[in-house]
């Protein structure tokens, strides 16, 4: 099962490292702390989604096999 895989060793793993390094970077340019702020929580409640997304996806699909 994927969730049983350390993070660092899971395939997206180094994808997920330079997405991470490529936003913090970006939001380095963006000079209001305000607009940084948001943007920030923003990606991170958009990450949280997707990863919510993807588990009710797994355990419809292990339905699913039953």
């Amino acid at each position: 099962m994927l969730y049983d895989i350390p993070m660092e060793d899971r395939p997206e793993a180094p994808e997920i490292a330079r997405a991470e390094e490529t936003l913090s970077e970006l939001l380095k340019r963006v000079e209001d702390p305000d607009l940084r702020e948001e943007i920030d929580r923003a990606s991170g409640r958009v990450g949280y989604l997707r990863r919510a997304e993807g588990y009710a996806a797994g355990i419809l699909a292990a339905l699913e096999d039953r």
